[in-house]
């Protein structure tokens, strides 16, 4: 009798990012095989093992697990984020479709995880609230020119678009050549994201226009989004608000509003009292002009000295938009610098 095939992700990286579903699947399990990094987020028991292999060995990974199920074995195949997203699951079909009779009798279970685009777009507010796609920039399964025609084509189709593996050791080149690509059919202040291990220790987000986006400011670790045409300009009294409105991408009137409201209740004497929570300047210096740098545990609105707060997480841009006001905001702000 064989056994059950797990095919698990673990989220964007933050463990509360994990879902139940893909917790029973680790706790019914017996042999983990996955990239090592992704094994380490896991909390796994003396009986249960852990077979580490290179993030490029996705189809012997995924057969090495096929094999262990079919003896009998629990078996769970761990990717980040979401396995059925650039990820393992496909891996394993592929081994499945493409192997011995037997393989397709087992029991095999694709959980859904949270895939770094939606943990980005949740960091930010709702840029993938319209029409988007992902593509990934990696040409180790596709030719280089089948994405350059993608990306210009969702581009002139108006779709926000996700770029998933944008840069790597042996591709240093290709996430600037895209966003070359961009700039030949969007406008130059499209609002572009920087989404970096969402959910994570080292997390790290960044919004410039696309004009300004600079490669180097990603790594495997970024998600990078772009807006789409249509929905880049939003016109505001104020260049912070005019950058809010942008890198948040408000359609809804009433949840704008909600937001000139809080910019409107904050007086400069209650920002000033708030403090620089684990916010390095020197690390957003690219988001100069009121370009929006989100940390791990704070958020900024840089470029305006009056306007530099850095709020801890409760405070952060999201609670703004729900309509926090000017009293929770200041007891935050004196309860941090007292």
């Amino acid at each position: 009798m064989s056994g059950t095939l797990y095919v698990i992700g673990t989220g964007p990286g933050g463990p509360q990012q994990m879902t139940p579903e893909a917790l029973d699947a680790v706790s019914k399990s017996t042999d983990f095989l996955g990239y090592g990094p992704y094994l380490d987020r896991l909390s796994l028991r003396s009986d249960q093992n852990r077979i580490a292999s290179d993030n490029r060995e996705e189809l012997d990974r995924a057969q090495a697990a096929i094999i262990r199920a079919v003896s009998g074995t629990n078996v769970c195949v761990v990717s980040g984020g979401d396995p059925g997203v650039f990820a393992m699951a496909a891996a394993v079909c592929e081994a499945i479709d493409n192997g011995p009779d037997e393989w397709r009798a087992i029991d095999l279970v694709i959980v859904p995880g949270v895939t770094a685009m939606l943990a980005v777009a949740a960091r930010i507010g709702a840029p993938l609230g319209h029409d988007f796609c992902a593509i990934s920039l990696s040409d180790n399964l596709k030719p280089w020119d089948v994405i350059t025609r993608r990306l210009k084509l969702v581009a002139e189709a108006g779709l926000v678009i996700a770029l998933y593996n944008p840069i790597s050791k042996a591709r240093p080149w290709q996430l600037g050549q895209a966003f070359d690509i961009l700039r030949s059919v969007l406008p130059a202040e499209t609002p572009v994201i920087f989404g970096r291990a969402a959910g994570r220790p080292d997390e790290r987000m960044l919004v410039m226009p696309l004009h300004d986006a600079d490669a180097q400011k990603a790594d495997m670790a970024t998600c990078v989004i772009i807006s789409s045409a249509g929905n880049a300009d939003h016109p505001a009294p104020g260049q912070a608000r005019s950058r809010l409105h942008a890198a948040f991408h408000l359609r809804g009137e009433n949840v704008i509003d909600k937001a000139e409201r809080v910019f409107d209740s904050i007086n400069r004497s209650d920002i000033g009292r708030l403090l620089p929570l684990d916010h390095d300047h020197r690390d957003a210096q690219c988001t100069g002009g009121g370009d929006l740098a989100v940390g791990g545990s704070a958020a900024a609105v840089l470029g305006d000295d009056r306007l530099d707060p850095v709020l801890d997480q409760e405070v952060a841009f999201g609670r703004l938009l729900e309509g926090a006001g000017r009293e929770n905001i200041t007891r935050r702000a004196r309860r941090a610098s007292a």
